[in-house]
């Protein structure tokens, strides 16, 4: 919208710098969600890509890498 370079780049789902299990997938995936007097399980959608544009702002919502203080909360730009 504002003549910003957007990039665009593939998402891979990775622990401990290895790709994420079926079951580890299908747990990061699910999430409980209650409906009126019961519960249910509904399906999160992990996107395939991931759009950034320089001068982004970014948040970083779980500890990627707390030595080098990526985790939970930390701000950025791109």
């Amino acid at each position: 919208r504002n003549g910003t370079q957007l990039l665009i780049c593939a998402a891979y789902d990775m622990f401990q710098n290895r790709p994420l299990t079926l079951s580890e997938r299908f747990a990061v995936t699910t999430k409980p969600k209650r409906r009126h007097g019961g519960k249910r399980d509904e399906r999160a959608v992990l996107p395939n890509r991931v759009e950034l544009a320089i001068g982004m702002h970014v948040m970083v919502t779980f500890n990627v890498e707390t030595d080098l203080d990526i985790a939970n909360g930390s701000r950025g730009e791109i």
